[in-house]
Formats: structure tokens, C-alpha cells, sequence
């Protein structure tokens, strides 16, 4: 049962990244943050992105629940929070990713370093 659910759970998780593949998208979502609200052409001068594209982009952005859009006039945009919530996961998974290698290879080269010493006292 557990191996379904987990199968399941990494199903849902490539269907929430999926979209993130487009740059474009991923350019939009760092240029916004929950706190603070930018209108649309606030966001086009931040990202140099066409306005024919950054309208597409949006609409799926929003559409997906990533990004918000408020009703006032001129519309202004924001990243949800979960966003954020999904990238400080990310960001903290990649760092025990990166302190465990940094890890190996200091236990790496400690052992290379002893099997030389013992090569050369011998």
C-alpha cells in the first residue's frame, strides 16, 4: 500500500513541477513574492518578457493557483504563498544534498591521504 501511495505522491509532484519546465514561467515567479504586488507592466520591465508571452504565461500561472491576481485596476499580480513554502523545501533538500557530498569527499580525502601515508611508511 505504502509503494502506491508514494508512486501516487511522485505522480502529483511531476504534474505541479511540470509546468515550471517553460524559463519564462520560472523568470515570472522570481520576479514576484507574496509580499509585494506588481502590475503587469511592473512585471514586464523586471523580465523583459513580450507582452503577447507574459500574458500567456500568467494566464497559466494563475490559472495553476501559483500566482494571484488582484481585481483592482491595473491588475496586480503576486506568488502564492505555497511557492514559497515549496522552494524553502527545495532550497533546504539541496542543502543536505550538498553538505552530505561535502561530506563524503572530506572522508574521501582523508582516506586517500592515509593510504598514502601508509604507502610511504611501510
Amino acid at each position: 500500500m505504502e509503494s502506491m501511495e508514494i508512486k501516487e505522491a511522485c505522480q502529483i509532484m511531476k504534474e505541479i513541477l511540470a509546468p515550471l519546465q517553460k524559463e519564462r514561467r520560472v523568470t515570472i515567479l522570481r520576479n514576484l513574492s507574496s509580499d509585494a504586488k506588481k502590475t503587469f507592466d511592473e512585471l514586464q520591465d523586471s523580465t523583459c518578457i513580450s507582452t503577447g508571452s507574459l500574458h500567456e504565461h500568467l494566464n497559466v500561472l494563475v490559472g495553476l493557483g501559483y500566482v494571484h491576481k488582484t481585481n483592482e485596476r491595473p491588475a496586480r499580480y503576486y506568488r502564492d504563498e505555497y511557492v514559497n513554502k515549496l522552494v524553502q523545501i527545495m532550497a533546504d533538500w539541496r542543502a543536505k544534498q550538498v553538505e552530505e557530498a561535502e561530506r563524503k569527499l572530506f572522508e574521501l580525502s582523508n582516506y586517500q591521504n592515509k593510504e598514502t601515508i601508509e604507502q610511504y611508511t611501510v
